[in-house]
């Protein structure tokens, strides 16, 4: 999995928002918040949750491992 090009910033951040390391109950967290108002807000909801049934557990693991600021790296 190439984390990047599988998932956007915001998923990322959506993901590890939900403060868990087993991936169905990240899914079970991010379905609470699918009948949000905010239409843009409810396709990534629904767009994170479809990618995150294709991961195994390790790739979750290394989602929730993804630095938040991967501009600032140590070299």
């Amino acid at each position: 999995m190439d984390i990047v090009n599988d998932f956007t910033i915001e998923e990322i951040m959506l993901i590890k928002s939900c403060n868990t390391r087993d991936k169905k109950s990240a899914i079970k967290m991010l379905k609470l918040y699918t009948d949000s108002e905010d239409s843009g807000m409810n396709e990534t909801l629904h767009n994170t949750i479809s990618k995150l049934h294709g991961v195994t557990e390790q790739e979750f693991i290394e989602l929730l491992e993804y630095p938040d600021d991967p501009t600032n790296q140590p070299k």
